[in-house]
């Protein structure tokens, strides 16, 4: 059998696929890739569809050997690669013969970077999916939660080479460190806020702390004064913004837990919530709002340009 030999997994590698639904009433965390774009392409680049396991990796120092021939890409923060120590493009399909080193040398735009190998990963789902959640210790190499270690080994499917290497064009790369506002849809208990204390959280800026991880982005900055602190607690998505008892906004994210009880002034646009997770701790930000059928024409628009950009490329396998 075929196999992906982890050499050294950097600071944090994990395997996430597209997530562990329709578990949150057990108290299980959805979890998925924390930047569903740049996982998406990593997958369509090699031709696999979209549930396809992948590798998330943080930063910089990732490298991973193949045993036999396979069909890799890497998207997401890196910005350079090397195959057996010769510079390599990125956000493209990558030939590997058997023996080949991978290395991640460099990865600042953003803090993220999604490894799809043609085919998958020959992984066992839990509660069918085979994504990495640690704070629930499931999923994973070994079903536990554990993050990749050095010399973990992956089976993979051995491919044939790609008769039309794939690339991503120019214009799908995103720049993580844009400085644009994240749009926020404002939800129903935008009522606990003041139009005062609205105000003041779109008109401040905020800092991404260092404690921030899959399960919140955790900010800094000039607090909310808040008459009501937590209400009874309910089922809590991707992107919403909890203010707790301190002021300082928490926007959740794809490990979060499944419910939450400290008044939500709304959820963060879901194309938001990939820029979000690609944030280093330090960087600033701020927020604005949009209502509802703005959000739907920026996701519609969104799609499209996918869709585009998609058809460009050879037909799936």
């Amino acid at each position: 059998m075929a196999q992906l030999i982890i050499n050294d997994p950097g600071m944090l590698s994990l395997i996430v696929d597209m997530g562990r639904s329709g578990y949150q009433h057990l108290g299980i965390s959805e979890g998925g890739p924390a930047d569903n774009y740049c996982y998406q392409w990593a997958n369509r680049l090699v031709c696999n569809h979209v549930n396809e396991a992948c590798i998330e990796i943080v930063g910089q120092g990732f490298t991973c050997t193949a045993d036999s021939a396979c069909v890799i890409a890497i998207t997401g923060a890196v910005t350079e690669i090397t195959v057996n120590d010769a510079k390599h493009s990125i956000w493209q399909s990558i030939e590997l013969k058997s023996g080949d080193t991978v290395e991640i040398t460099r990865a600042d735009n953003g803090m993220r970077s999604y490894l799809a190998i043609q085919g998958g990963l020959l992984v066992e789902p839990v509660f069918g999916s085979k994504t990495t959640v640690m704070r629930d210790q499931l999923g994973g190499l070994y079903q536990n939660g554990v993050p990749l270690k050095p010399q973990d080994k992956i089976e993979i499917t051995e491919r044939l080479p790609l008769t039309h290497p794939q690339k991503a064009p120019p214009d799908a790369i995103p720049d993580h460190l844009s400085n644009m506002p994240i749009q926020v849809v404002e939800g129903y208990q935008q009522g606990q806020f003041t139009d005062a204390q609205k105000a003041l959280f779109y008109g401040r800026s905020y800092c991404v702390e260092a404690n921030s991880n899959r399960m919140a982005i955790r900010l800094s900055g000039d607090p909310l004064v808040m008459q009501t602190h937590s209400l009874i607690s309910e089922g809590i998505t991707k992107g919403a913004i909890q203010i707790p008892p301190d002021g300082l906004p928490i926007v959740m994210l794809s490990d979060r837990q499944t419910v939450g009880g400290y008044p939500k002034l709304g959820s963060v646009l879901s194309v938001d919530c990939d820029r979000l997770a690609q944030m280093a701790p330090g960087t600033i930000i701020g927020f604005m709002p949009i209502d509802i059928h703005q959000a739907h024409n920026i996701i519609t628009l969104h799609r499209r340009r996918l869709e585009t950009w998609y058809s460009a490329l050879s037909p799936l396998t």
